[in-house]
Order: structure tokens, then C-alpha cells, then sequence
């Protein structure tokens, strides 16, 4: 038997008992479990401190202009992850999402089995298993995403009233949209589904209707982002801070230009579930379902284009509609500094699965056809999402149980260190498990690359103070722990390598700046370092670039949380990664919190030895 005669079933005879209960049963089985056994991730073991003076590790007022959520984790989880408490809200604001998604996309007698579908595959979609792995977000997530949708469906309220209700109606809607910035700016764009189901939806909305939709839903975003930005800026001002958004920021014209030559790239990347690692027949069923997707939207605009009236506009609706519902994710990394983007910024992108389905679903039936088998298919890949959940959920939990081994035979080989007096010590190198990673932050170890405070020892051993961890290369040579050289004391100051390290000490290729506060710049095939006797960080918010001249991809920066100096021989030194050769010239600049380069300068490297006696 098929999976089209199953699923008409479902969709059909399912009812909302069965609905509540069978998506809160899959959720206590696979998602629930995972949440409150969560390993922690590298940014948990900084939250779970809460916010020391100054406002880091919880930077995300000043630093990220996310107020709200500063609000609800500081002031009222009261700076304390509360797993289970978290995960029953998480699952009340994602079952009351998929309602609203449902009633928008669906028709009224498959309602409860679209809620289902919705639910079903939007929380176990590897992205949003990913953003749920931060401990401190699990219910702020779906709160924003809930947001996000509340807004424009304040803007869709607008269409039916007189002036005065509509004004109203769209303060409402931009307040939503404000508030689901102020928690994760990412996920302001998701509420814009709304919109492109009822350009989908010719049998439930008029032209004209759309029209205003589009006009409203404009002016109340505009306004919600002002609103954003302005209430922002009084948080961080009641926080004695100057707000920054290092996440966020408008794209210069040369970024601009490169985003959009690789964005048709990205766009199948993010649909095919490629910004983590899943298996190959999951990404494959993944393009099958988009692509079939695609094939019936353009299929029934067809039909609606040829069979009398041939309505053009209802057929440019729907094509208008799935093609917004497939760019949707791709919004965001315009507005997202660099090129990356971390999975966690589209972790709706099983939620815009489902509901594109049931849109055109629902849109077919209109017209007078019956195809089962279009919701079979969202059904096979939400449970198969659901079938996965518990073996990434188990690894990220054997992730931090790792984690934790590992820092406590740090912590033996420390005591055993003979002349270590208990102080900070400094991490080199890091360490990762491949057979635990389904990339970005899931099996991302504490232990990463560039962790300048890995919290693990804190929390773990009761410490007033931070590891200080990311530094790319130490004083001397050493192997990887628990090799017998990996743990030893250099100017009165222990060190534990994670993995092999040349060292600096000995012959290098360096520069003097002519900035005090920059020093001496040295590069190696592995790391740029830069030694002062100015032990102080730049104003918060800013980087120090390093850039080869020759080669300008070729490049590494030393960002304001990475820069706090290690002390050595009366001065401070100060490590970035590289990953290349070591050039005759580079460019060093220093760029503030808002992407402008303050000033830059170019430097001929010659060798020179370490200790420094004078550069030749």
C-alpha cells in the first residue's frame, strides 16, 4: 500500500485530540529527552554563569542588540537554563505556531493533521535541532518564531478594518515584529509566510486583499525595525554601553555583489539541509521534496492559466507565492555579517516545508482534486526527521559527556604540575570529535578553535575565574594531551596543549606597527601573533585585521573577545589563526563595531628571534 492512501486517512479522520497527542507523544520520545540531557554547547558553559560586570559572556544587549532576550533569560529564568521547564514551554509555543501555520495554510477538515505535519517536522528538522542545542534559547526560539508570525498576521487583521482599527492593528503587528528582533533578528523574516500562503490561496483571498496585505506588511515592518532599533539603543544605553550588532549588518557593495554570485548556491544548500552533515539519502529525499514541490506550483499556475476564465493573476499569485516561500531563508544572509551563514538563522526551514505543501495542498482542493499522496510527502520526511532527532540528540549529549572527561584529566595533570599555583591557565591548540559531528554547533566541543573562555572549568570545578583558552600557538613546541610535553610552565604561566604546536619561541617573520597599542605583528604557518607591552584590548566592538597583500583571502583578524593579552616577559602577546604561507607584506587595520576601517597600514615582515633582543 502507498503512503497516499495513509496519509488521505490521516488527513481526514484525524481530529485535534489525536493531533495534540500524537505530536506531543513524538516530542516527549525524541525531542524532550535530548533537550533536558543536552551536552551543552561551548556557549552554554559561558551562559550558565549568567552576566558578570561588564555585560560578557551574556553580551547580547550590547554587543547584539537582542534585549529581550537578556530580559527573559536574566530577569526571568532568573540566569538558569531550567531544562524541563524550558522544554514544556518550547513545546506549547511550537504546538500554538503550527495552529496558526495550520489554520493559514490548510483547509478546515485537515486542520489537527496539518498542525501535526507542521509541528512534527519544523522541531525535528536537523536546523532547528541545532538552534534548540543552546540551552539558554530553547523556549526564546519559538517565542520569536511565534512573534514573528503574530506580526503579520496583525498586518493581515488590517485588511478587514476602517482606517482608525487598521492603524491600530499595525502598531500591534509592529510591536511583534520588534520584539522578535530584540530576541534573534534572523527570525523577523519567517512571519512573511503569511503572506506568500495567501498569495498561494486564490480560493480564500482576493487580489485586492493581497494587495494590501503587501502594502501593510511593508509599513509594519518598517516600523517594527524602527521600533527595534530604538528600543534597542535605550537598553544598551540603560546597560552604560554603546549597542553594536555584530551579527547583523547591512552588506557593503562589494559583499553585496559576492552574496548574490553564490546566493542560487546557498539557496540549494540551505533546502537541501546541506549547512549540517546528514546522510546523502536524507539531503536526496530533501531535493525530491522541493523539487516535486516546485513541479506542482508551477503545474496547477498552469492549469489555472489555460482553464477558463485563465485568471493570470491567480496563476502569477502562486507563482509568486512558492517562489517567496523558497527565497524567504535566503533574506537574512543579506543582512548577516560575512558569508557564512550558521543554520540556526533559517532553523524554520521545516516549518516552510510543511506549510508550503499544505498551501498548495489546500489550493488543489479548491479546485475540485484529490491528491493524497501531496501530503504523504511532507508525512515521510517529518518522521523521518523524527526517526533521526534521538541519534543527534544522543551524540550531542555524549559530546558533553566527553567534554567533561576531558577537562577533569586537565585538571589532574594541573595538579600534578610541579610550581602550578592554581591561576589560569592558558589553552593551546583544540581538539573536536568527527564522529560525533552533525555540524555547526552540534558535537562542537568547548574545546574549539578560537574558545577564548571555555567555561567547562568554572562551572565544573567551581572556579572564580576563565580558562584562557584560544590561543593558537604557545611559548614551546609540545604534542597533543596527555602527551608528557603537552602541560608545562613558561614565565610562571601553565599551558595544556590540545593538539601539536610548533611554538613560537625561536626564529619568526615580524614587523613593528606603528601603533603601541598593535606592537610587534608575527606570522608562522599556523597562527598571527602579536606581542605588546600594552597589555589592554581594543574599544569593545572592534578588530584587528591581518590581511596577506598578496594573496587577499588569505587573511585573520583578532576580534575583541579573543584579544584580551597573555602576559609573557612584561608585556602581552596576543594569537589569531592563519592558514597559509607566511608573506613577505601585510596589511594590518583596525575596523570599529560598525564595519569601518579606522586605520590601516602595511608591514614588511623580517625575521627576528623570540625571546625579543631587536628585529632584524
Amino acid at each position: 500500500m502507498s503512503i497516499a492512501r495513509p496519509a488521505h486517512i490521516l488527513s481526514t479522520r484525524f481530529r485535534w485530540p489525536h493531533a495534540i497527542s500524537a505530536s506531543l507523544f513524538i516530542y516527549a520520545l525524541t525531542t524532550a529527552p535530548g533537550l533536558i540531557r543536552d551536552g551543552r554547547n561551548p556557549d552554554d558553559w559561558r551562559q550558565v554563569h549568567g552576566a558578570p560586570e561588564g555585560g560578557l559572556p551574556l553580551n547580547w544587549t550590547t554587543e547584539e542588540g537582542r534585549w529581550a532576550m537578556e530580559v527573559l533569560y536574566v530577569h526571568v529564568l532568573q540566569e538558569r537554563f531550567l531544562p524541563v521547564l524550558q522544554t514544556g514551554l518550547a513545546a506549547g509555543a511550537f504546538l500554538l505556531l503550527s495552529w496558526v501555520l495550520a489554520r493559514q495554510s490548510s483547509n478546515r477538515d485537515t486542520r489537527p493533521f496539518a498542525t501535526f505535519l507542521i509541528f512534527t517536522l519544523g522541531v525535528h528538522h536537523i536546523y532547528m535541532i541545532n538552534a534548540l542545542t543552546f540551552s539558554s534559547h530553547v523556549f526564546a526560539f519559538p517565542l520569536a518564531l511565534l512573534l514573528s508570525v503574530a506580526g503579520f498576521k496583525c498586518f493581515e487583521r488590517g485588511i478587514l478594518h476602517a482606517f482608525g482599527s487598521r492603524v491600530i492593528w499595525l502598531l500591534i503587528g509592529a510591536q511583534c515584529i520588534a520584539l522578535c528582533a530584540a530576541l534573534y533578528q534572523p527570525f523577523v523574516p519567517f512571519g512573511a509566510v503569511i503572506l506568500f500562503v495567501s498569495m498561494i490561496r486564490t480560493d480564500r483571498y482576493k487580489t485586492t486583499d493581497v494587495g494590501t496585505f503587501i502594502l501593510l506588511s511593508a509599513i509594519g515592518s518598517c516600523l517594527g525595525l524602527l521600533a527595534y532599533v530604538a528600543q534597542a539603543h535605550l537598553a544598551a544605553q540603560l546597560h552604560d554601553h554603546v549597542p553594536t550588532t555584530n551579527r547583523v549588518a547591512l552588506a557593503s557593495a562589494h559583499e553585496l555583489q559576492d552574496k548574490l554570485e553564490n546566493s542560487v548556491r546557498l539557496l540549494g544548500q540551505i533546502w537541501r539541509g546541506s549547512l549540517q552533515r546528514i546522510p546523502f539519502a536524507v539531503k536526496t529525499l530533501n531535493s525530491a521534496y522541493i523539487g516535486i514541490g516546485v513541479l506542482l506550483s508551477v503545474g496547477l499556475s498552469i492549469y489555472v492559466l489555460a482553464r477558463p476564465p485563465r485568471n493570470w493573476m491567480n496563476a502569477l499569485r502562486i507563482l509568486v507565492g512558492m517562489i517567496g516561500i523558497l527565497l524567504l531563508p535566503l533574506l537574512i544572509w543579506f543582512a548577516y555579517d560575512g558569508p557564512w551563514l550558521p543554520s540556526r538563522a533559517v532553523a524554520y526551514v521545516g516549518l516552510l516545508a510543511a506549510v508550503f505543501y499544505l498551501a498548495v495542498d489546500a489550493e488543489i482542493r479548491a479546485r475540485g482534486f484529490t491528491a493524497p499522496v501531496i501530503l504523504g510527502l511532507p508525512l515521510i520526511v517529518a518522521l523521518t526527521y523524527a526517526f533521526m532527532a534521538p541519534f543527534v540528540w544522543s551524540d550531542q549529549s555524549e559530546m558533553g559527556d566527553r567534554d567533561e572527561a576531558l577537562a577533569e584529566k586537565i585538571m589532574i595533570r594541573l595538579v600534578e604540575l610541579e610550581g602550578y599555583d592554581g591561576a589560569p591557565f592558558r589553552i593551546v591548540g583544540h581538539t573536536d570529535y568527527p564522529d560525533l559531528a552533525w555540524g555547526d554547533m552540534i558535537g562542537w566541543t568547548v574545546f574549539h578553535a578560537g574558545n577564548s573562555r571555555p567555561g567547562i572549568f568554572k562551572d565544573m570545578f567551581d572556579l572564580d575565574w576563565y580558562a584562557e583558552g584560544g590561543l593558537y600557538e604557545g611559548p614551546l613546541a609540545c604534542e597533543a594531551f596527555p602527551a608528557e610535553n603537552s602541560v608545562y610552565l613558561y614565565q610562571g604561566a601553565a599551558y595544556v596543549c590540545l593538539s601539536q604546536s610548533p611554538g613560537f619561541s625561536g626564529s619568526l617573520m615580524c614587523a613593528d606597527s606603528d601603533r603601541p597599542e598593535i606592537g610587534r605583528v608575527c606570522v608562522t604557518q599556523t597562527a598571527v601573533l602579536r606581542f605588546s607591552e600594552i597589555c589592554a584590548p581594543p574599544v569593545r566592538g572592534d578588530r584587528i585585521d591581518v590581511i596577506h597583500t598578496a594573496t587577499p583571502t588569505i587573511r585573520s583578524a583578532f576580534y575583541d573577545v579573543q584579544s584580551r593579552g597573555h602576559t609573557i616577559h612584561g608585556g602581552c602577546f596576543y594569537t589569531a589563526g592563519w592558514n597559509g604561507e607566511v608573506p613577505d607584506v601585510i596589511d594590518v587595520s583596525m575596523v570599529g563595531g560598525d564595519g569601518a576601517v579606522t586605520w590601516s597600514e602595511k608591514l614588511t615582515l623580517g625575521a627576528a628571534r623570540y625571546p625579543f633582543d631587536s628585529a632584524e
